[in-house]
């Protein structure tokens, strides 16, 4: 199974801490689609009014960068529950390209319509795994659009 990773599930150590394991990882990218942090997370805006978590909409001549991971029988099941599938978000097949420039079908996480909210951020830490999973791999350029994300500003 192809998993594609667009948000923080990027940093290996993250998808380490939460038990999955995974045989291979790579870059991708999915063309005709945007990131933002743009979902209300039940469990998180509880704790943090105003905070949002990645998800991808479609958008014309858009472009996300991201890891795909060759997951196991099983371990899709295990991220299910991170990603709040299918309260949050559904699960949906889309075709990424590789580095070498084939073309490969993958699952990824899109959140419910409902759940979309323009104006969240993503809490700081969220922030620092997405940016964890991208540097080094992904583009400069796309790191810098990362790099720019304005994290929520949490109150002391």
């Amino acid at each position: 199974m192809n998993y594609f990773a667009y948000g923080s599930n990027m940093d290996p150590k993250r998808l380490a801490n939460r038990g999955l394991v995974w045989t291979k990882d790579e870059v991708a990218v999915l063309d005709g689609y945007e990131m933002r942090c743009n979902v209300l997370c039940d469990r998180i805006a509880q704790q943090y009014p105003g905070c949002g978590t990645a998800n991808i909409t479609i958008k014309a001549g858009g472009k996300v960068e991201g890891i795909l991971y060759t997951l196991p029988d099983g371990e899709l099941e295990k991220l299910d529950v991170f990603e709040g599938h299918p309260t949050n978000h559904t699960r949906e097949v889309i075709s990424v390209q590789r580095a070498d420039g084939t073309v490969i079908k993958a699952v990824t996480y899109m959140a419910h319509p409902e759940k979309i909210h323009d104006d969240l951020r993503p809490h700081p830490d969220y922030l620092a795994h997405i940016l964890t999973g991208a540097r080094g791999r992904l583009s400069p350029r796309y790191v810098a659009m990362l790099e720019a994300i304005q994290p929520l500003v949490l109150e002391e």
